[in-house]
Order: C-alpha cells, then sequence, then structure tokens
C-alpha cells in the first residue's frame, strides 16, 4: 500500500475574501468612535477619554474580531488533509524447484569467484538467490535421484525454504539413478491442490531419465493437464573429463532432446548452464518471465479540518462577545 500525502483547501476560492476582510478590519479599527457623552463643566471626563485614545493598540475585541473573521474564511475555504491511497492487489505464483541430487552432481566443474564448485553447490547458491527475488510467490522444493522426494511443501516462508536447501546433500536420498519423470509428478502433485492461477516447475538436472515407472514426457503431459510449465536446466560443463570426488572422470551425455521435450510440452522453456553464470542466466530468465500480477485501486481519503475551525471560532466568538456587550465594572 502506498500513500500520497497532502494539505489543500477544498474550496479555495473562498481564500480571495482575505483580501476585502484585512481591508475592512484594518479600516475599522482605525477608525475613531462617533458616539461621546459629553458631560458640560466636567473638564477631568473629557481628559480622562483623550487619555485612552492617545494610549494607541489595538484592544482586546479588535484582536478577537481578525481572529474571528479570519477563521471564518479559512474554515469556508475547508483547509483538509488528503490521502491518495493505493492498493497493491498482487497474485503470485507457486513454484515447486525439482532438483537432481544424483551422484553426477557432485562433479565439480563449477567456478564461482575463482573458487570451484560442485553442481549441487552451484543449484543450490543460485535458487537461494532466486527465491529470494520471488517475495510474493509460495516456493516448494522437490528432490530426487532415484526416487523423488519433497522436503518443502509449497510456502510463503521464505527464509525456512531456503534452511531446508542448505541441508541437502548428495546422499540425501538411498536410492541412485536419475528418476526426472517421478519428480515431475511429485513436483506437480505438489502443485495439483493449490489454487494459483499461475503454476510452475524448475527442473535441475545434469542427466537422463533412468529410474523410476514414469517416462519424463509422460509426466510432462500430466502437467500440462493441470496447467503447469515446466523450465528445464541441464546443469554441468561440456567437458569431456571432469572432476569428481578427486578423481577425473569421463562425463556423461545429457539428454538435452528429452529436457526440451518436456518444456515444449508444457508451454516452458529449456535452458542449457554449462557454467555457474550460464545458471544464473537461466534463472534471471525465469524471474522475468513469471511475473506476478498486480491491481492497484486508487482512491482518496479526505481529513477535513473545518470542524476544528468552527468549534476555535465558537470560542472566540464567546469571548469577544463577552468583552464587548458583558457587564462593565
Amino acid at each position: 500500500m502506498f500513500t500520497d500525502l497532502t494539505f489543500t483547501f477544498e474550496n479555495s476560492y473562498w481564500l480571495l475574501a482575505l483580501i476585502p476582510v484585512i481591508i475592512s478590519y484594518f479600516i475599522y479599527c482605525q477608525a475613531k468612535p462617533t458616539h461621546y457623552l459629553i458631560f458640560p463643566g466636567v473638564k477631568f471626563l473629557n481628559h480622562q477619554s483623550s487619555s485612552q485614545q492617545k494610549s494607541g493598540g489595538r484592544k482586546p475585541h479588535h484582536i478577537l474580531l481578525g481572529c474571528i473573521l479570519f477563521l471564518l474564511v479559512i474554515s469556508l475555504a475547508n483547509p483538509c488533509k488528503k490521502n491518495t491511497i493505493k492498493e497493491q492487489e498482487q497474485e503470485g505464483i507457486d513454484i515447486i524447484l525439482a532438483l537432481d541430487i544424483s551422484l553426477s552432481m557432485d562433479i565439480r566443474d563449477f567456478y564461482h569467484l575463482g573458487i570451484k564448485e560442485t553442481r549441487l553447490e552451484a543449484a543450490k547458491r543460485v535458487a537461494q538467490e532466486f527465491i529470494a527475488l520471488r517475495g510474493n510467490d509460495r516456493i516448494g522444493i522437490v528432490i530426487f535421484s532415484g526416487q523423488p522426494y519433497r522436503i518443502s511443501p509449497i510456502t510463503f516462508d521464505h527464509n525456512w525454504v531456503i534452511e531446508q536447501i542448505k541441508d541437502i546433500e548428495i546422499n540425501s536420498l538411498k536410492e541412485q539413478g536419475t528418476a526426472i519423470g517421478s519428480a515431475i509428478a511429485a513436483a506437480s502433485l505438489g502443485l495439483k491442490k493449490q489454487g494459483a492461477k499461475s503454476k510452475i516447475i524448475v527442473l535441475i538436472t545434469d542427466g537422463a531419465n533412468n529410474a523410476g515407472k514414469l517416462k519424463p514426457n509422460d509426466a510432462a503431459k500430466l502437467a500440462e493437464e493441470l496447467g503447469i510449465r515446466i523450465y528445464t536446466i541441464a546443469i554441468g560443463s561440456d567437458n569431456k573429463q571432469v572432476e569428481y570426488q578427486n578423481r577425473i572422470i569421463k562425463q556423461n551425455q545429457f539428454d538435452t532432446t528429452a529436457l526440451k521435450e518436456i518444456s515444449e510440452i508444457t508451454h516452458g522453456i529449456f535452458h542449457r548452464a554449462q557454467t555457474a553464470q550460464k545458471l544464473q542466466e537461466a534463472f534471471e530468465k525465469i524471474n522475468d518471465l513469471e511475473t506476478s500480477s498486480f491491481n492497484s485501486p486508487t482512491y482518496d481519503q479526505i481529513i477535513s479540518y473545518r470542524p476544528y475551525l468552527i468549534i476555535l471560532m465558537l470560542i472566540l466568538l464567546s469571548l469577544f462577545m463577552l468583552i464587548q456587550y458583558g457587564p462593565k465594572k
């Protein structure tokens, strides 16, 4: 919610009345009284009366009259405080990150700030940065190797989700392999029961489907029927030989064709992340594409000061009447 506070006069044209009011007030104050009581032969009273006229200065009732006239004009102009309020009604996106934690994700072929890191370390780091940008969305996590496991249902508690990501390790699941189809099914099931209009899965893997009973294409078709888009990211360098647990091994082949088909079936996009920078860029593109919808109704809240001015004016008017026409000593 955004508030724009301004001070204004609702009937500002009444302020022009201050000009004749001020002129009339000064003429009234400068005018000499024309009603005298003449007492023949009593010089003392004439001398006292002239002394009072020479004393100068505005009398209290003159000051009160000026204040009353000023408050009258200002109250007619109706000074008020205007709050222009914009309320942002927003509809977030439900997102599940499906993260491959098979043994090959322990390959150390990425660099971050000049330091080597594993594919899993890079994926966890960039995923946490992505979550920090999705303040309006509910996010959940599915990890998978030979079978999937949902470690976090979709939630607005992003800090808790990030803590779950930090605890992910290669040996978090016993079953080995890469069950991409089963991971898609598990993530889709986590999104099926939710009411958000926009639902996406971000699938991060470095291998080909070689475990589980469900084929990736079949799982993608089921996700598409549920209105879920899948963004696939193939993570890992193109080097023929890579470092794995302090050994140099032969690089596995990526099944990029299957990952592209998954994204095409669900109207998502396939990304190839050969480096940590490419992985970062892939998440940035997804973040730019999947934006939350906003509706910003605007209304004005007006607080008038006129009642307070009228109350003050009535108090001053009472004092004026008391001084001008009240009992004299």
